[in-house]
């Protein structure tokens, strides 16, 4: 009696265990790890990746899961310029909306062309003619991958592309009557600089 028991124990434990463990055993290990990750916090594109005419350098997904990015332009778009030349308020307040505080800019001040965000503006690169200033956040997020960034610009050995300087960078957002904000690629520092008649380089961004 004890024997048969046993035996039916046995029987049990083979076809509810082995079978599965087997099947496992087939699978790619690597296949494994990854299905282990949720279905929205998979990305098609990567920090990194050269993509529309510039190099992406921040990923999210939507409240859909529908994924977007910020990219950087491939290069400086100035090494040296103003924010404006005279104090005027242009209600650029937004820390995230560097797209927005840019049409603001050029449509309250005159002679944009010649400003920071009339030049990221007028970029035109591969095509792509939607760039413009970052906002505050939209730069410090630039900071935070730079190390990534550069390693892919300066290994690409292309003329046409320039890794990000360790020096400050003009954003969209402003501060007040003769204020705005610029980032310090050198420390992580983000200045609410009181001059925007002083110079600093640019680097346009765009959004898919």
């Amino acid at each position: 009696m004890m024997t048969k028991i046993i035996t039916l124990i046995v029987v049990i434990l083979f076809c509810w265990f082995p079978t599965n463990a087997q099947d496992k055993a087939k699978e790619n290990p690597c296949d494994l790890i990854e299905n282990k990750v949720p279905e929205p916090a998979r990305f098609k594109h990567f920090v990194g990746e050269k993509f529309g005419g510039g190099i992406i350098f921040s990923l999210w997904k939507d409240a859909k899961g529908e994924e977007h990015g910020l990219i950087a332009s491939l290069a400086d778009v100035s090494e040296g310029m103003v924010w404006n030349t005279y104090e005027k308020v242009t209600g650029a307040t937004s820390l995230d909306d560097g797209f927005m505080n840019t049409k603001m800019i050029v449509s309250v001040l005159d002679n944009c062309d010649m400003c920071a965000a009339g030049l990221c503006y007028l970029y035109n690169y591969e095509g792509y003619k939607d760039w413009y200033l970052p906002a505050s956040w939209e730069l410090y997020e630039l900071y935070k991958n730079m190390n990534v960034i550069n390693q892919v610009l300066l290994q690409d050995k292309e003329d046409l592309t320039q890794p990000i300087a360790k020096e400050y960078y003009w954003s969209s957002t402003e501060g007040s009557t003769g204020s705005a904000w610029r980032q310090n690629f050198a420390d992580g520092n983000q200045k609410y600089y009181y001059h925007k008649y002083s110079k600093s380089k640019l680097r346009a961004v765009r959004k898919f």
